[in-house]
C-alpha cells in the first residue's frame, strides 16, 4: 500500500507548500481535505478553494455537532448552549458552535443582499479555538488565486470573530468590493476580511494596548497569509494591497518590517503608530510593472508617502 501523502510541517514556506499540493493527484487531494480539513484549510501554498472546501467542512461540523444535539433531544440550540453537559457536550464544544455561528453569519453576509447573484465567497482560515476562543477566520469575497487585484483589510481594537467583526455592521470589504470591481470591472478585485490575530479587547484593555506586542504577533502570522497569495495565484501577476484600521495599522506596519510582508500597497487608516516600521523604506513594498508603490497614512496629522 503507498504511503499517504506527509502535511508540510507549520512554517514551510508557501511555495513550497504549492509544489508539494500540485504534486499530488486529485484523490489525495480530496482525502487530505477529507481527513486533516484542519491543518489544510490554514495552510498557506494550498489553493483557495481547497482551503476553502476543508475549512468549510470544519465550521460546518462545529456548527452541526450541536443542532444535531439540538434535534436529537427536541430542544433548542439555545437551551444546548446553555448547559451543554447535560446533552453530553463541553464548553469547547459551544465555543467551537459560537465562533462557527459568526462565521457563518460572515460568510451570509459578504454574499451580498441579492440571493439570486450571491457574491463568491472563500473561507481562507478558520480557527474556532485561536486566541482564547476569540477565533481566528479570514473571509476572501472573490477568488484571490484569479484576481487582479487583492485587498487584505485588518481591522484594529475590539475587533475578533467572536465579536461579531465579519458581519456586524462592518461593510468594509463588502463596499471595497463592490466599488473597486465598479470602477475598473476588466481587473477583477478581490478583497480578504482577515480577522487572523488577537487584538487588543478594547480601549480599557490599557495593558494590551499600550504595548506593540499583539502587533507584532499578529505581524507576522499576517505576513504569511499574504505571502502564499504570491505562492497560489495564477496568472500574469497580481496587485496586492494591505489595509490596516487603529491598532490593525501597527499590525500592517509591523507585517512589512518584522514578518517580510510582501505587497504592493499599504494603507493606514486612524494609525497610532507604526512601532518597527519608521519610515516608508521599512515597508519594503513591491514595485508593479506600470505603477508605483504606495504607503498611503490617513488621520492623526500623518502624511501620505509614496
Amino acid at each position: 500500500m503507498d504511503a499517504k501523502p506527509q502535511i508540510p510541517p507549520p512554517g514551510t514556506k508557501p511555495e513550497d507548500v504549492n509544489k508539494w499540493w500540485t504534486s499530488l493527484t486529485p484523490e489525495e487531494r480530496q482525502q487530505l481535505i477529507a481527513e486533516h480539513p484542519d491543518q489544510i484549510g490554514n495552510l498557506n501554498g494550498v489553493p483557495v478553494l481547497a482551503r476553502n472546501g476543508a475549512n468549510l467542512a470544519v465550521m460546518t461540523n462545529d456548527l452541526n455537532r450541536v443542532r444535531d444535539i439540538a434535534s436529537r433531544y427536541g430542544v433548542s440550540v439555545d437551551d444546548v448552549v446553555r448547559d451543554p453537559t447535560k446533552y453530553g457536550l463541553s464548553a469547547t464544544d459551544i465555543t467551537r458552535y459560537q465562533n462557527a455561528d459568526q462565521t457563518k453569519q460572515g460568510l451570509d453576509h459578504d454574499a451580498g443582499n441579492d440571493p439570486r447573484h450571491p457574491l463568491p465567497t472563500y473561507l481562507f482560515a478558520y480557527d474556532p479555538l485561536a486566541f482564547g476562543g476569540k477565533g481566528r477566520a479570514a473571509i476572501a469575497i472573490g477568488n484571490p488565486d484569479l484576481a487582479k487585484n487583492t485587498a487584505v483589510i485588518v481591522p484594529g481594537t475590539s475587533s475578533s470573530v467572536r465579536g461579531g467583526w465579519l458581519h456586524d455592521g462592518h461593510n468594509d470589504t463588502l463596499n471595497l468590493f463592490e466599488q473597486a470591481n465598479a470602477a475598473d470591472p476588466k481587473n477583477p478585485t478581490a478583497v480578504i476580511a482577515w480577522m487572523g490575530c488577537d487584538a487588543p479587547n478594547d480601549f480599557n484593555d490599557v495593558q494590551r494596548i499600550s504595548t506593540p506586542e499583539l502587533a507584532r504577533t499578529g505581524g507576522q502570522a499576517l505576513a504569511q497569509d499574504v505571502n502564499g497569495l504570491w505562492a497560489t495565484h495564477l496568472g500574469a501577476g497580481q496587485h496586492v494591497t494591505v489595509l490596516g484600521h487603529s491598532y490593525g495599522s501597527t499590525t500592517v506596519a509591523d507585517a512589512f518590517a518584522l514578518g517580510q510582508m510582501h505587497a504592493n500597497d499599504a494603507v493606514l487608516i486612524g494609525c497610532p503608530g507604526t512601532d518597527l516600521a519608521p519610515n516608508a523604506a521599512s515597508f519594503h513594498l513591491v514595485e508593479h510593472p506600470g505603477f508605483d508603490a504606495h504607503l498611503v497614512l490617513c488621520d492623526r496629522g500623518v502624511r501620505s508617502e509614496r
